[in-house]
């Protein structure tokens, strides 16, 4: 279930099969993730056997963005680094929608080059795309 405000994070604890926040700063995605998870334990659920994906709803670009880059956003290298950060949350997939909607290749291109850098860095997320399995 997706959920932003905590009465809906709250919600999705303790009745859905896990919960899907969308991309902000990592901050406040630890902060929900760890709301949900309490939450879920409160009542009465096992946090761990819920499942947490991640819609990353950003520019993914072929080059480095300066300032302003949101997280999980920009380059692949730049992606990566942010998913490092991510991994301590244990967070089970990341579905990116690449909100520049450049032509699928392009897409496609730049998928395959964050799960090549993921793999080189130990990290091993579900990268999904939204065109990609419609």
């Amino acid at each position: 279930m997706g959920a932003a405000a905590p009465a809906a994070i709250d919600r999705a604890a303790r009745i859905a099969d896990g919960f899907n926040p969308t991309s902000m700063s990592l901050e406040r995605l630890s902060a929900a993730i760890e709301r949900f998870r309490t939450s879920a334990a409160r009542a009465g659920r096992d946090p761990g056997r819920l499942s947490i994906v991640v819609r990353a709803a950003t520019p993914l670009t072929p080059s480095a963005m300066g300032l302003g880059r949101p997280f999980l956003g920009g380059s692949p290298d730049q992606v990566v680094e942010d998913l490092r950060q991510l991994a301590a949350l244990a967070v089970d997939h990341v579905l990116f929608t690449n909100v520049r909607q450049p032509p699928l290749d392009e897409q496609l291109d730049l998928l395959e080059r964050i799960k090549v850098a993921a793999d080189r860095a130990d990290l091993v997320p579900q990268v999904l795309d939204e065109q990609t399995i419609n």
